[in-house]
């Protein structure tokens, strides 16, 4: 049997099983350190929530928007008396008018006596053309009171512009593979190999690598330079998205979502809130909102369905109601409505 300096040949091939080739090769996941933050430039979870809005908050905005916008009523929805909460359930006979019944606070149906001359007929009256009714809107008082439809088209978010902006995004369970990038050529990788720069053709492709190099990933050089085009950097991440404060500062511009609450004690209304009281339990304050800015908005209805007996006062503080400075009060079962700044004042608002 052959000998090698005192060893025989089958010690010399025990002492040399298990060891790796002269060349060899390890696999980007044999080397330690991988869960390191050694990367600064690029973003991880964190730096990138801190950075970026993710898109379940976008998303979370959109939906709130377009739930208040859904929760709208359609431009040509309607009503008719029946419908309002002030006037009586009784069925009119032919001829019949409504007259206000301050017993039951609602109006009802009732056949008037008496009568006297003049036209029977609306059409045949004299001055339909005249501005007689200075408690009612015309279009200039109107205009003056509300955004008009044009306005809000052209400065609002709509659904229809929020679908619009959000089609061909991507989902937010996307994925990439190496193969999928432009930079990267389509030959399929074999077992150990790794991806080299081919400066002839201006991609990686996969190769076998037969020279050394370190084991931890902490202890390669130049970590700090921008190595990987791929990945983002701030700079890169700033050209490609938004950034927080560009979407704050775009926000804040756009429509309030809707507050919806139910209080059965005294509360303070925040702008564009809408209040539900329940008034089972006793009267109720609402407080208008402090210094309110112009089209500062909000609503208070009763819930409860016993406001004729435990009344609602509407409080609005410092700034004056209707050109006085005065409360509003409701004491109409299931009655509500609207509260409107203009600047000056608070008025009644739908």
């Amino acid at each position: 049997m052959a000998q090698y300096d005192g060893l025989t040949e089958a010690e010399l091939a025990a002492a040399l099983d298990g060891k790796a080739d002269k060349i060899h090769q390890h696999g980007h996941g044999s080397l330690s350190g991988l869960t390191d933050d050694h990367h600064p430039q690029y973003l991880t979870g964190p730096r990138g929530d801190a950075r970026y809005y993710q898109k379940a908050e976008i998303n979370t905005t959109i939906t709130s928007l377009t739930a208040a916008i859904d929760a709208k009523a359609e431009a040509d929805h309607g009503h008719t008396l029946a419908g309002l909460v002030d006037v009586g359930e009784e069925a009119p006979a032919d001829g019949q008018s409504l007259v206000w019944h301050a017993g039951v606070g609602e109006w009802r149906p009732a056949t008037l006596s008496g009568g006297g001359g003049g036209a029977t007929d609306h059409g045949a009256l004299t001055g339909l053309a005249d501005d007689d009714h200075p408690q009612y809107l015309d279009n200039t008082r109107g205009d003056a009171r509300y955004y008009v439809k044009a306005t809000i088209d052209a400065t609002f978010y709509t659904k229809t512009a929020i679908d619009t902006a959000l089609a061909g995004k991507a989902a937010i369970g996307h994925g990439h593979t190496l193969a999928s990038l432009s930079d990267v050529g389509e030959q399929a990788p074999g077992d150990g190999q790794a991806l080299v720069w081919n400066a002839g053709f201006g991609e990686w492709r996969p190769a076998t690598v037969s020279s050394g190099g370190v084991t931890d990933h902490a202890a390669l050089t130049g970590l700090g330079n921008d190595d990987h085009a791929l990945y983002h950097t701030d700079a890169r991440g700033d050209v490609r998205y938004y950034r927080k404060a560009e979407v704050d500062a775009a926000l804040a511009s756009k429509a309030p979502v809707i507050a919806r609450v139910r209080v059965s004690a005294n509360h303070t209304a925040q702008a564009e809130e809408i209040i539900a009281v329940d008034t089972d339990t006793g009267p109720v304050t609402i407080s208008a909102p402090a210094d309110p800015a112009p089209g500062t908005y909000f609503y208070v209805g009763d819930a409860g369905g016993n406001a004729a007996a435990n009344n609602i006062t509407v409080d609005f503080g410092a700034e004056a109601f209707d050109g006085a400075a005065q409360s509003f009060i409701i004491n109409v079962n299931t009655f509500g409505t609207g509260f409107l700044f203009d600047g000056s004042e608070w008025e009644l608002f739908g």
